[in-house]
């Protein structure tokens, strides 16, 4: 586990969890795997005054590492903000894909054009807020199309809602 906490990158809680992902694997618990759980505290860092930066508990599950480990991508994706190396391009060809997934989910009724202006701008960052990417937004909202920039999205993001998709953990938007 130490092994694994040193040669971790990243912050804090990324060590730890690589401690506990490597602690399961080299046998863990001699009673076995019930429960796993993850605290990170920084003063005034969590909701209503409290110090939990990072907060996560999994009890009374299968593979509750495993867990733990997929509520802390969750966590990750929900509630940090986009780094500027995983910003890329939204391409005729991702506007598109966008616009089928957005006509699928009952969240535009637009054209599937993979036009890319300041309507598909807006209802890109509208939809980011109604899938909970809250904290990734600016980057896509502070893009001047007028000015010629190009709009760009969060890899990580668009992983996610790709895979959302794919999956079918989903529901239709009522209207």
């Amino acid at each position: 586990m130490a092994r694994a906490y040193e040669m971790a990158g990243g912050s804090l809680a990324d060590r730890l969890m690589a401690a506990l992902v490597a602690g399961g694997r080299a046998g863990g618990d001699q009673r076995g795997e019930q429960s796993a759980a993850l605290l990170v505290v920084r003063s005034g860092a969590g909701y209503d005054g409290m110090d939990n930066f990072i907060d996560i508990s999994v009890y009374d599950h299968e593979t509750p590492i495993a867990e733990l480990e997929r509520l802390y991508r969750l966590n990750n994706l929900y509630f940090t903000q986009s780094r500027p190396e995983n910003m890329m391009n939204v391409s005729t060809g991702i506007a598109k894909e966008l616009q089928e997934i957005w006509t699928e989910r009952g969240f535009y009724d637009g054209p599937i054009d993979g036009v890319v202006d300041a309507e598909f701008q807006t209802i890109l960052t509208d939809y980011m807020g109604w899938e909970n990417y809250d904290l990734r937004i600016d980057p896509v909202r502070s893009i001047d199309l007028s000015a010629g920039e190009t709009l760009r999205i969060d890899r990580e993001v668009l992983d996610d809602i790709r895979a959302v998709y794919r999956e079918g953990r989903w529901k239709p938007r009522i209207r």
